[in-house]
């Protein structure tokens, strides 16, 4: 079975977030935001298969305080809980200073947990390789 079809809501919703947070360093400001340009498509295989690996091994380990996280409907959309946790697995794995500690509807034992699982995961790096494909150091 390909990567391609496994991406759930919480993986596309991870995606979303790092494409979102990170620059493609085009310029000496930093440049754009991946997600100006470029699109999960854009990200090579063998990336993917490591964010669906990490996303899913996330999702398997706290299941139980996942399943805790209200729907929710803010100015931003209709947002899942597993939605906003794949959001804020990535902004919190590589500490942009947002995640899970910020979300005052989740119980704060729950939002401890879940900071504290997903900094256990370590930073990736998201980055344009020569040939216009998104991969991750």
């Amino acid at each position: 079975m390909s990567v391609w079809n496994e991406i759930d809501a919480f993986t596309q919703a991870y995606v979303d977030a790092m494409l979102w947070a990170t620059s493609d360093n085009s310029n000496d400001q930093g440049g754009e935001p991946l997600d100006k340009n470029y699109s999960i498509d854009d990200i090579a295989e063998s990336a993917m298969e490591k964010i669906v690996a990490d996303c899913k091994k996330f999702q398997e380990e706290n299941a139980s305080d996942i399943a805790t996280i209200p729907h929710r409907y803010t100015n931003d959309g209709d947002w899942s809980g597993e939605e906003q946790c794949g959001h804020d697995l990535f902004l919190t794995r590589n500490r942009h200073g947002v995640g899970f500690q910020d979300r005052i509807f989740i119980d704060e034992d729950v939002r401890d947990r879940l900071h504290t699982n997903a900094q256990a995961y370590g930073e990736v790096y998201p980055c344009v390789g020569d040939n216009g494909l998104i991969y991750c150091e």
